[in-house]
């Protein structure tokens, strides 16, 4: 994989990618319909595009599973609905399968043409540390990449040039090795054929500048803030990042649970452009 394969993607220089939160899929409790989830993810990927969104990324970020793979039911409703609504996707767009489930994402990736897959966690081994997932807060779970396994996988789907962006030290885990350091883990991001780096701190919180400045000093691919990030932040975190990732900011209210709000999209690109 080639170093900066992922920023190519994007006409402008660092792109601002918009979360797609998919509502409760087939086989989830509360569960409504596949028509409920695809018209509410239409409705969110216009409000990004009104907006001036750089580039998306759809995650099924309710997902209850205590294990790294979701079930063969819940993974066939989610290549319905994003094949489903892809058509509706303008920018480039990533497919982020909770928990971890690269397996599947490159199965979707596929056959809805994704510009890009993203990973929790790549090269950290985790436990899950979930608020959002009721199950694992009693049963948490060990997540980790196999990743002879991974470029197997790449390779069956035909995905082997799919850039992948991963978390480091990632938001809703804790490391096994406490001792790992954060510069350890986007070296070796980097040496396993990441395209980019996610560093997060906690939904709606933004790392501290001198994560982004450590990273920095250790890497030359892609560094992106995944958490946090807001008219607020940008200023002074922009300069240090090549691209960021919003969900909760942009949602009516900034509730992680509301629809995107198209005006606060466009203030948020506003700002951005100030800064770029």
């Amino acid at each position: 994989m080639k170093q900066g394969s992922f920023l190519s993607l994007f006409p402008g220089k660092k792109p601002i990618i918009g979360m797609v939160h998919l509502q409760k899929l087939d086989g989830q409790r509360g569960f409504i319909s596949e028509e409920y989830v695809i018209a509410k993810a239409k409705h969110d990927i216009q409000m990004w595009q009104q907006g001036g969104i750089d580039g998306l990324i759809i995650e099924n970020w309710q997902e209850e599973a205590v294990r790294p793979r979701i079930s063969r039911r819940r993974a066939a409703s989610l290549r319905r609905v994003i094949v489903a609504i892809s058509g509706d996707v303008h920018v480039p767009f990533g497919i982020n399968v909770l928990n971890n489930d690269y397996q599947t994402a490159y199965a979707i990736a596929s056959v809805c043409s994704a510009s890009f897959i993203q990973l929790d966690t790549f090269v950290d081994r985790v436990v899950s540390d979930f608020t959002y997932n009721v199950l694992a807060k009693s049963h948490p779970f060990v997540v980790e990449v196999d990743r002879v396994h991974m470029k197997r996988v790449a390779r069956y789907y035909g995905q082997e040039a799919l850039p992948v962006l991963c978390g480091i030290h990632p938001k809703h885990y804790r490391m096994i090795d406490a001792k790992k350091t954060i510069e350890q883990s986007a070296k070796e991001a980097k040496e396993e054929g990441a395209a980019g780096v996610v560093i997060t701190k906690a939904t709606g919180v933004a790392p501290y500048r001198d994560v982004f400045l450590q990273v920095r000093s250790v890497i030359d691919i892609p560094v992106g803030i995944g958490s946090g990030f807001s008219p607020d932040t940008a200023k002074a975190l922009f300069p240090l990042v090549d691209f960021a990732i919003v969900g909760t900011y942009a949602k009516i209210d900034g509730v992680t649970d509301n629809p995107v709000d198209s005006k606060r999209v466009s203030h948020l690109m506003r700002v951005v452009a100030g800064c770029r």
